[in-house]
């Protein structure tokens, strides 16, 4: 089964075992690219409180979400007819579909009071060393200049030609198969969305730890767990109002969420967090 089926259908699940909030809005980005990391992300917001949250920067999409879609028309509907557009061809579609997946999934950690750890960083494991070779899936700026201030090799993992380049330890390719070479692997939650998730983790199998991490990385992480994760980093919100205001104005998140960690072997599972949900 792929990763998309799987995670709509755990979607589905949740829907059969408890009552559902209703969409209580979508917030878009404005149309102006703003410099600002945050910006790249729009909001299914539900009433209970819970969001999740998806890309807007794929090709065209941006634009083709003012043109397209009508965010009123989904007030007060089910999350889980959003939630099954993940399974489309269309990026924007599939964007869309996997916020509403992780809206629906922070619902359930909050109905089974699961709270995933908020102290400890995603990749505060990997314990990166000059021994290591590190491998990235997407292009991460900060992280890729400190890994290099200490002199850990590293290869990025990357989809746009022009990033491409090689140094001395240091390598940006096209070629997910140089992550053969890697013992510590962080990658993009970005992979859910472009359909290429199990086929780099098909390169990932003889990692000591392999993280996904990334605002979108919302949802249960069962599917990814099963496929050799070994933690998933994604962001929760710690403060609503605040947020929905911060991403109408297109600005940092800041305090309003919190970044969290769900490390495999601490994680209790779909079927324990769903008879914990029955219960409440």
């Amino acid at each position: 089964m792929q990763i998309a089926d799987e995670l709509i259908e755990s979607a589905q699940r949740i829907a059969h075992a408890i009552e559902l909030p209703e969409i209580e809005e979508i917030i878009l980005p404005k149309v102006e690219v703003v410099d600002i990391h945050d910006a790249e992300f729009a909001a299914i917001c539900l009433r209970d409180g819970s969001m999740g949250f998806f890309y807007t920067l794929l090709d065209d999409t941006l634009q083709r979400l003012h043109d397209e879609i009508d965010a009123d028309a989904w007030r007060g509907r089910s999350p889980l007819g959003l939630a099954q557009q993940y399974a489309a061809a269309d990026p924007l579609a599939r964007s869309m579909g996997l916020g509403a997946i992780s809206a629906i999934t922070q619902t359930l950690f909050r109905r089974s009071g699961y709270a995933p750890d908020t102290q400890t960083n995603s990749m505060a494991k990997m314990a990166f060393s000059q021994d290591d070779h590190v491998g990235m899936v997407g292009y991460f700026p900060p992280l890729v200049e400190r890994l290099r201030a200490r002199g850990v090799r590293l290869s990025v993992i990357e989809k746009k030609p022009q990033l491409t380049q090689e140094s001395d330890g240091f390598r940006v390719t096209l070629d997910a198969a140089a992550l053969g070479a890697c013992n510590k692997i962080l990658c993009t939650a970005a992979t859910l969305l472009n359909d290429s998730l199990d086929e780099i983790l098909s390169y990932c199998s003889h990692a000591q730890r392999v993280a996904v991490i990334g605002p979108t990385a919302g949802c249960l992480p069962d599917a990814l767990f099963a496929r050799g994760v070994d933690a998933v980093g994604g962001s929760r919100v710690s403060n609503p109002v605040l947020l929905k205001t911060r991403l109408r104005d297109q600005l940092e998140w800041a305090h309003a969420v919190e970044k969290y960690t769900i490390e495999k072997d601490l994680y209790p599972g779909i079927d324990e967090l769903l008879l914990r949900a029955r219960r409440c």
